[in-house]
C-alpha cells in the first residue's frame, strides 16, 4: 500500500515536471533550427562565392556589372590625375552615306572597303601627327580582280595578284609611310593594323574548357594571311598587327577581352598582342618600338612548351599581372572582373543624334566652324574634357583634302566602319547597346588606360562580409513567420541600397563590389529557411 502511493506520487511529479518544460521546447527547437539554418547559410555562402568563376553564377555576374555601366553611361569620368591624362579618340565612320557615294564614283557595288580609300584616310590621319592609327578593317581579304582586268605594273602587287586598289594601300605601306618616318621619326604617328583569330579558334572550347579558362590554340598555318604580312613584317618598327578577338557571351554581348591570343608555332607559343594592350603601351611608352621592347620580356613569362593540336594553352592566374610601363600594371589572368571592357562611349545613331539635340544633354563641344569639321556627335567627360569626336570617313579620304586636319593631331584616330551591306555588318551587341565593332575597340583602350586595373576588396574582408551579411539574414528569415514577406521586403529595401553602395564604389574609388551575390543570399536563403519550417510543411500537407 505504501509502496503504491509512492510510485503514484512519483509518477505524478514527473509528468508535472514535464509539464512545466512544454513552454520551454519552442526555445529548443528554435535554437537547434536557428543553428541548422546557420550552418547552411554559411555553406551556401561559401558556394555562390566559389561557383562566381564559374558560368551560371559568372553570367549574373555580369549583369549586375552591365547595370552599372548602363547607370554611368550618361557620364564619362575624369581622368584623377593630370599625369594620367588619356588621349582624346577620332573615330573616322566609314557609314552608309559614305560607301553610297563610293559605290558611285566606282559604279560598282562594294563589298570590302576600297582599300585605295583607306589608304588615303591613314595618310591623312599619318600627315596630321595623329598620336596613333589604329585601322579596325579586315585586311586578310583581297579586292576581286575581274575577268581582264589589268593588273599593276608594281612587281609585288604582280606577284600577289593585287587590285589596283589593295596595290594602292600596299605600295604607301612599304613605301612612302616607312619613308616619312625615316626621315623624322618623331612625326611618325605607329599603325595598328587589326585581324580577328576567331576563325582561327574554329576548334570550339568544350564546356569544361571555358570553366577552367582553358584556351585551344589556332596553327599560325590556320590564321588567316593578308596581303600586307611582309609589309608589316619589313616595317615593324612603325606598324604592327593585333589581334581584335573578343570573346562573347552566351547572349551574344561583348563584355571582355584577351591581352592577347596565343597562336602555335611548332611546339611554341607565339602570342598576338590585343589591339588594346599595344595602343595603351604605345601611349604610356612614346612609340612602338620601346613598347614591344616592354611587353616582350613581360610575355615571355607566359610561354609554354605545348604539343599542337593536343594541348590547351593555360592561360596565367588572375591575380599575375603584365606591366606594361613603369608604374603600370594589369591583370594577365583570363576571366574574372579583371578582363570587363568598362564602356563608357556610347553610339549614337541619327534618331538618338536628334534627340539627343533636342534635350540639350552635353554631347559635343562647340565645333570650330572654320575648320569645316561637322562631326556626327562628340562625348565629353565630367570634367568636360573632350574624349571622342565621330566623323564621317568621307571628307578625309578626298584628294585633294577639302578640309582642315588638324583635328586629328596627337588624337588616336581609329578607322572603322558601321555601314551594312545585306547580311554584312560590324555592329555588335555590348552592355549599354549595339555598336560598330571600332567603336568597341575604342572602349576597349580607353578602359585599359583609364582602368588599367578594377580594384577588389581584400578576399578575406570581402568574405567576412558576405558571412556576416549571411548570418543577419538567415536569423531574420529563422525568427519570422513569413519569410516570403520578410524578403520581398529585404528585396524591396536592399537592392536600391547595394546597387548604390555599388556603384558609388565603381565611380569614385575604381573598385567593384558585387550586388549579385548578397541578392542570391536573400533568395536562395530564404528557400532554404522555407524548406526548413516545420510549420509552412504541416501547412501545405493541410491545404493538400
Amino acid at each position: 500500500m505504501v509502496t503504491a502511493i509512492f510510485s503514484r506520487t512519483n509518477s505524478t511529479s514527473a509528468v508535472n515536471f514535464f509539464d512545466g518544460l512544454k513552454p520551454l521546447r519552442p526555445i529548443f527547437i528554435d535554437r537547434n533550427k536557428l543553428l541548422f539554418n546557420l550552418f547552411m547559410g554559411l555553406m551556401l555562402c561559401l558556394v555562390l562565392v566559389w561557383l562566381r568563376s564559374y558560368p551560371l553564377i559568372g553570367e549574373a555576374e555580369d549583369a549586375g556589372m552591365d547595370l552599372i555601366m548602363k547607370i554611368s553611361k550618361e557620364k564619362i569620368p575624369a581622368s584623377t590625375k593630370d599625369k594620367d591624362k588619356i588621349p582624346s579618340f577620332v573615330f573616322l565612320d566609314i557609314d552608309n552615306e559614305t560607301i553610297k557615294l563610293w559605290e558611285k564614283e566606282k559604279e560598282k557595288t562594294l563589298l570590302l572597303t576600297p582599300r585605295d580609300r583607306l589608304k588615303n584616310l591613314i595618310k591623312t590621319a599619318v600627315d596630321a601627327n595623329a598620336k596613333l592609327v589604329v585601322v579596325d578593317i579586315n585586311l586578310t581579304l583581297t579586292t576581286p580582280v575581274e575577268k581582264g582586268q589589268p593588273l599593276s605594273d608594281d612587281h609585288d602587287c604582280q606577284k600577289l595578284k593585287l587590285h589596283q586598289d589593295d596595290c594602292d594601300l600596299y605600295k604607301y605601306l612599304r613605301d612612302d609611310y616607312p619613308k616619312k618616318c625615316k626621315e623624322d621619326n618623331s612625326r611618325c604617328s605607329p599603325v595598328i593594323l587589326t585581324r580577328s583569330l576567331e576563325n582561327a579558334s574554329e576548334v570550339e572550347s568544350s564546356f569544361w574548357q571555358k570553366i577552367t579558362h582553358k584556351m585551344p590554340i589556332p596553327t599560325k598555318e590556320f590564321t588567316s594571311s593578308s596581303f600586307l604580312d611582309q609589309v608589316v613584317e619589313n616595317q615593324k618598327f612603325y606598324m604592327q598587327w593585333t589581334s581584335i578577338t573578343f570573346p562573347s557571351s552566351s547572349d551574344q554581348i561583348i563584355r571582355q577581352w584577351q591581352l592577347w591570343n596565343p597562336v602555335c608555332v611548332g611546339k611554341r607559343v607565339e602570342f598576338v598582342h590585343s589591339v588594346q594592350l599595344l595602343v595603351a603601351s604605345v601611349v604610356y611608352q612614346g612609340n612602338l618600338q620601346k613598347a614591344q621592347d616592354q611587353l616582350s620580356p613581360e610575355m615571355a613569362r607566359f610561354n609554354q612548351t605545348i604539343d599542337c593540336g593536343e594541348s590547351n594553352y593555360i592561360p596565367p592566374q588572375e591575380q599575375e599581372q603584365i606591366k606594361i610601363a613603369e608604374n603600370v600594371a594589369v591583370s594577365a589572368g583570363s576571366g574574372g572582373i579583371s578582363q570587363r571592357i568598362v564602356y563608357n562611349m556610347l553610339w549614337l545613331t541619327e534618331k538618338d543624334r536628334r534627340s539627343k539635340a533636342i534635350e540639350g544633354n552635353r554631347y559635343c563641344l562647340p565645333v570650330d566652324h572654320s575648320l569645316g569639321n561637322f562631326p556626327k556627335y562628340c562625348l565629353t567627360d565630367t570634367n568636360d574634357n573632350e574624349i571622342l569626336k565621330v566623323f564621317s570617313a568621307l571628307d578625309f579620304a578626298k584628294v585633294p583634302l577639302e578640309i582642315n586636319t588638324e583635328i586629328l593631331a596627337d588624337k588616336i584616330v581609329v578607322v572603322g566602319g558601321s555601314w551594312t551591306s545585306g547580311n554584312v555588318s560590324d555592329m555588335h551587341l555590348t552592355p549599354i547597346g549595339e555598336m560598330p565593332g571600332a567603336l568597341i575597340v575604342v572602349n576597349a583602350i580607353h578602359s585599359l588606360l583609364r582602368y588599367p586595373e578594377i580594384g577588389t576588396f581584400l578576399w578575406y574582408i570581402e568574405i567576412i562580409g558576405l558571412l556576416l551579411f549571411t548570418l543577419s539574414i538567415i536569423i531574420v528569415f529563422t525568427k519570422t513567420h513569413d519569410s516570403h514577406l520578410t524578403a520581398s521586403i529585404l528585396g524591396f529595401f536592399i537592392i536600391p541600397i547595394v546597387v548604390f553602395i555599388s556603384w558609388s564604389c565603381f565611380w569614385y574609388l575604381n573598385i567593384w563590389l558585387s550586388f549579385v551575390t548578397p541578392l542570391l543570399i536573400i533568395y536562395y536563403g530564404h528557400i532554404m529557411v522555407e524548406g526548413n519550417n516545420p510549420a509552412s510543411k504541416n501547412a501545405s500537407h493541410q491545404v493538400s
